[in-house]
């Protein structure tokens, strides 16, 4: 069996593996903030997009960069027009 990374209990059923560090970890410390994870500054680091949602537009024009947005966009514009 398995054992966590962080406190080396022997996990009970299907360990957990970080997407961050990719360590093994029991259910009690699976999360980032509970097993101090070292990749929780790679994600401090991402950029802030400022979306909340895929494929959210707050002006309902689709972003140049947003491949989803543009989409959603595209199959919603028909239901748009029923809808005036």
């Amino acid at each position: 069996m398995a054992s966590c990374s962080f406190c080396g209990r022997e996990v009970e059923g299907i360990p957990y593996s970080c997407n961050e560090c990719g360590e093994t970890l029991c259910g009690r410390h699976r999360l980032p903030e509970r097993h101090d994870c070292s990749g929780l500054a790679r994600v401090d680091d991402r950029p802030d997009d400022g979306a909340g949602f895929i494929g959210r537009s707050d002006d309902h024009e689709p972003k140049e960069s947003s491949v989803v947005g543009r989409a959603l966009d595209a199959m919603l514009s028909p239901l748009r027009r029923l809808r005036r």
